[in-house]
């Protein structure tokens, strides 16, 4: 479970508690660390809860190692492995425990808790990792640690955190907190707060002797002292010492209450020639050596669209340096989400063949401007003048799509020879359709350090700055035009239905998981469904689909073009603490296990009944905007003609079928094709099956 649900929480308002502002940056290459030699203490029972975000994966990454050498057999270590992206607990030589989950969103926070206590008598107790607020139950490998047995953490050795012989981190950690002799839960450091797992307030624990708190708000470097990064405000002054950090890895303001974007190390574009991750937090786009030869691509980690719609008719702003220009073949900018391929690894490259991915580029010596769909790199014009080595680019998208393009703060003309003044929205460089998702985007050949504004430094390359955002959030090189916001979870508008309202999203979506009886039972839905899809999770049954509209008892089989049938042995009824099932194989199988994802519509009371007009087919409605969901039956007229769906937006997704013949499922996805209206996928087929 990765903390996407707590990337895109806004921490506006009252959400969050305020307790976590800030972390500390481990920059890849520069085995940069804190580190300490605790007096010896309790051997066998500790918890370490920290909050980290990967800045890039396939690399071993430390989060702590406690132990005086690599080599020691008594040493301890947390880490996340290279090749598989788990979560290790691990002794020199054996790996006591390995996470089956994988920890590669570069995007999120994760919050992890390591409760150690090696004095219990039940084996699988004596280590327990909590990742947002829950235990981990799964593994790859478990091998239990020896009763009332000392361990390399709390030993009077070097301690580490961020690095060790076998990888450093990349990425930022934020909040540390270290129980010395006692073993926790996770609500000694956070809470749920409408299905959100946050910080809360540590400062009234018992840290025990070696225990310490690390908030990462300090600035300054080297020794431990109160004013380090690595000092200790538990009360104790356990303070780290720092190692390889500079002044602005420390006290970023990207944090769990507030997550910045970044250049996302999974996502590729253009494929994979010379692709290499980012570095310096993932907001460096890398190339080897030779700014003119080597590769590097970016694209931000939040859309520009999620924060738009919260700018009051400002918009966006982020800064892009570069420190060789590269010539014509480097481009920074505004990519679409429209024209992406998902590839085997899971990353994502860009679609080549479909002529529709949408952009906005500029060479980094301003020359050119690349506009959708174009491909020549002598299209437009570009700037007036070419920014030299390691100027700030800086681009402001206003809320209605409109782009301006500046160069050390300076807002010049646009292609045509006007002046660009991005906040009246007079004379844009270019215009981006606000329908599409777009990201800012670097990549090619040349090197680009990005500030979505948590580093006005460029990673140490400029003097800090104080210029803020319009929301008093983050740190720009130069001050945003008036009114934009930084790329950031507080910036963004709050949903709907989200974690700081009153409905959730499971009052309207719920997946259950459920034991057949091979009886009659009722299954527990936190709703009275309208729509329920049960697979059989332990046999090759069909998909069974139901729902108010038709009623209950009429099956419906995605996987097949089977008409609609009526079987009195499946969903029995729709209640309102969730559905009844009778005896039927495919929905309740003694001693099988299954799953129903289970959607709200309005009861099953029609919100329109439509009379056939023309070519419009009869309909019933039964529509939710607030969920954006609706059930449509029709009875067609063998014309083309038009059906309100009763969502008041146009729908992203559509499934049809044909109730009456063997006809394939038809759906329809906003972002199938550059045609999805005509481009439709078959539900009951697949690849390789």
């Amino acid at each position: 479970m990765s903390l996407l649900q707590n990337t895109m929480a806004k921490s506006g308002g009252d959400f969050y508690n305020g307790v976590v502002s800030t972390s500390l940056r481990f920059v890849r290459g520069s085995d940069n660390k804190l580190s300490k030699t605790p007096d010896a203490s309790n051997q066998k029972k500790h918890t370490l809860s920290l909050w980290i975000k990967r800045a890039a994966v396939g690399t071993n990454q430390t989060i702590i190692r406690g132990g005086s050498t690599d080599s020691d057999v008594g040493s301890l270590y947390y880490y996340i492995d290279a090749s598989t992206n788990r979560l290790f607990v691990a002794g020199h030589s054996t790996y006591f425990r390995q996470t089956t989950q994988v920890f590669r969103d570069t995007s999120a926070w994760y919050h992890l808790v390591f409760a150690f206590d090696s004095t219990l008598a039940d084996a699988n107790s004596r280590m327990l990792i909590y990742v947002n607020g829950v235990v981990v139950t799964s593994f790859a490998a478990n091998n239990a640690f020896t009763q009332n047995t000392d361990y390399g953490i709390n030993r009077n050795e070097l301690h580490t955190l961020g690095s060790s012989g076998l990888g450093a981190f990349d990425g930022y950690m934020a909040e540390i907190n270290f129980i010395d002799g006692t073993q926790l839960t996770p609500s000694s450091f956070g809470e749920f707060k409408n299905g959100i797992w946050i910080p809360i307030d540590t400062s009234g624990l018992t840290f025990g002797t070696e225990g310490y708190r690390l908030q990462m708000k300090q600035v300054g470097l080297g020794t431990a002292s109160t004013t380090t990064i690595g000092a200790d405000t538990s009360g104790n002054t356990n303070h780290y010492t720092s190692t390889n950090i500079v002044a602005s890895d420390c006290a970023m303001p990207d944090c769990p209450e507030n997550n910045f974007a970044t250049w996302n190390a999974v996502y590729r574009i253009y494929g994979d020639t010379g692709f290499t991750a980012p570095t310096n937090g993932a907001l460096f786009t890398r190339g080897s050596g030779d700014v003119n030869t080597d590769r590097g691509w970016g694209i931000s980690t939040i859309a520009i669209n999620e924060v738009l719609r919260n700018s009051d008719g400002a918009g966006v702003y982020m800064e892009v340096r570069s420190p060789g220009v590269g010539g014509d073949n480097g481009y920074i900018g505004l990519f679409g989400r429209q024209g992406f391929d998902m590839k085997a690894d899971g990353s994502v490259s860009r679609s080549d063949n479909t002529g529709y991915s949408q952009h906005h580029l500029i060479s980094p010596n301003g020359r050119t401007l690349l506009e959708a769909g174009e491909s020549s790199s002598a299209a437009l014009a570009g700037l007036n003048g070419a920014p030299t080595n390691n100027a700030v680019i800086g681009f402001a998208v206003k809320s209605d799509g409109k782009f301006f393009i500046s160069v050390d703060g300076t807002f010049s003309t646009n292609a045509d020879g006007n002046t660009q003044n991005p906040v009246t929205g007079a004379n844009p460089m270019g215009t981006m359709d606000t329908d599409i998702d777009f990201f800012f985007h670097a990549g090619n050949i040349s090197v680009f350090q990005a500030n979505f504004g948590q580093d006005s430094t460029f990673g140490g390359n400029e003097t800090a700055t104080t210029n803020a955002d319009a929301n008093g959030i983050g740190a720009f090189h130069t001050a945003p035009p008036t009114g934009y916001l930084a790329l950031c979870s507080s910036n963004m508008a709050e949903p709907t239905i989200g974690p700081n309202s009153t409905s959730q999203a499971d009052d309207y979506f719920e997946t259950v998981l459920y034991e057949g009886d091979g009886s009659t039972q009722d299954i527990a839905v936190n709703f009275k469904p309208d729509w329920t899809w049960i697979k059989n999770r332990d046999a090759a049954d069909s998909h069974q689909l139901f729902d108010s509209n038709r009623g209950v008892t009429k099956v419906l089989q995605s996987d097949t073009t089977t008409a609609e049938v009526a079987n009195d042995d499946t969903l029995t009824a729709f209640i309102s603490t969730g559905f009844s099932l009778g005896d039927d194989v495919a929905v309740n199988t003694n001693n099988e296990s299954y799953v129903a994802w289970n959607w709200k519509a309005n009861g099953g009371t029609a919100t329109a009944t439509i009379s056939e007009s023309g070519d419009n087919p009869a309909a019933s409605v039964q529509a939710n905007p607030t969920a954006g969901f609706s059930i449509i039956t029709y009875t067609g007229t063998g014309d083309a003609g038009t059906i309100a769906h009763g969502l008041g937006v146009v729908p992203k997704w559509i499934i049809i079928k044909n109730r009456a013949q063997a006809d394939a499922w038809a759906v329809y996805h906003g972002e199938n094709t550059a045609a999805p209206a005509t481009d439709y996928l078959v539900l009951n087929t697949c690849c390789n099956c």
